[in-house]
């Protein structure tokens, strides 16, 4: 896990030379879900935020962030907090491989450069697929 240190650094790198993907990603995620009926997502491995903060203005249903660095989540929630997306946008520190959710609870999963974080792919798949409702999408 990374430490508080390393979490702000990845931060910095992430304001200075990735932050242009974001809005096309959102864009792209809210194109191809525009016909189907899309209330409630999880962000896997939400990191400091960011995918998360343009999706929601995209998007007005409700929005889970799951990471298992509790460092990463502080800057999510201060990320969120400063976009007054608060109300609609959770934050829970949980792991990929055993996800604190109901079968069959969410209508989209998403994850953006996590993926390679995860210490049994298959394992965290099969949790993706068990969360997401019939008929539901996802993306990594």
């Amino acid at each position: 896990m990374l430490s508080q240190n390393a979490c702000l650094k990845y931060n910095e790198f992430v304001q200075k030379y990735q932050l242009h993907i974001y809005p096309m990603l959102a864009e792209r995620m809210q194109r191809l879900f525009t016909e189907c009926n899309v209330n409630r997502t999880l962000d896997l491995g939400i990191g400091p935020g960011d995918l998360t903060v343009f999706f929601a203005k995209k998007n007005v249903g409700q929005i889970d962030g799951l990471d298992i660095n509790p460092f990463m989540l502080a800057l999510a929630n201060k990320k969120i907090a400063s976009h007054d997306l608060s109300d609609r946008v959770k934050l829970v520190q949980g792991d990929v491989h055993s996800l604190p959710y109901p079968d069959a609870c969410f209508d989209l999963v998403f994850s953006y450069s996590c993926f390679h974080h995860w210490e049994d792919p298959i394992q965290g798949l099969k949790e993706c697929v068990r969360i997401l409702k019939e008929g539901g999408g996802g993306f990594t």
